[in-house]
């Protein structure tokens, strides 16, 4: 198990049929929440994470992150692994959650060219 890997909480929705506006939106949204103190710094990136899952505007969303939220995300992605045990706290079922987290780092490596 990874503690690390922060879980998808089954809250994606929020991204899925996102439209541009809709993408900046979310991003603008996660970001305000951790300025106020709503996010720590880890609920934060998992939050954006789970945004990403669910966003089928998933380039213009990760664009509209702040520096260090992308810069942690892929820290996040590149520390998790296919053999990890992902734990979710009931939120939403474990194999979901991996299969979803090795979506985003099989696209992150594509984004940066790997």
């Amino acid at each position: 198990m990874n503690p690390l890997v922060p879980t998808t909480q089954g809250g994606h929705a929020a991204g899925i049929g996102a439209s541009k506006e809709e993408s900046m939106l979310i991003a603008h949204e996660i970001l305000e929440g951790y300025e106020f103190g709503l996010y720590i710094d880890g609920e934060t990136v998992a939050r954006s994470i789970d945004a990403l899952v669910g966003s089928n505007q998933r380039d213009l969303l990760w664009r509209s992150l702040s520096g260090w939220i992308r810069q942690r995300i892929d820290e996040t992605l590149d520390r998790f692994s296919a053999g990890d045990e992902v734990v979710t706290f009931g939120h939403v079922d474990p194999k979901i959650a991996h299969d979803e987290l090795a979506e985003m780092k099989r696209w992150r490596k594509l984004a940066k060219g790997q």
